[in-house]
């Protein structure tokens, strides 16, 4: 890098702050890349949102009042048998019909 860009500690600071928020958002992007395409359960069928992140259960819990005994029951209605349900949890039909 050029001296000129670290002539003074302001500037240092400045090009810090210049760089953190790309550096961020491609961080986040590459977690998201990396669940919903080169994770081991990339292969189980789900929702996108749930895959890649967890707060997707925490929005359905809080924001749309959604319980999650029962919601589960309607993914499976739609994606099968096996349903991925967070970014490293699946949840199999056979183990939940034991429950309810």
């Amino acid at each position: 890098m050029p001296a000129f860009l670290f002539s003074s500690e302001r500037s240092a600071i400045s090009l810090t702050l210049l760089l953190l928020p790309p550096a961020l958002v491609i961080y986040v992007v590459g977690i998201v890349f990396y669940r919903l395409v080169l994770h081991p359960l990339a292969k189980y069928p789900g929702p996108h949102l749930a895959a890649a992140t967890k707060w997707w259960r925490t929005y359905k819990d809080c924001i749309e009042a959604w319980s999650f005994v029962h919601g589960i029951e309607k993914l499976h209605e739609i994606y099968g048998d096996v349903v991925r349900v967070g970014p490293n949890e699946v949840c199999e039909r056979i183990w939940f019909n034991g429950i309810v």
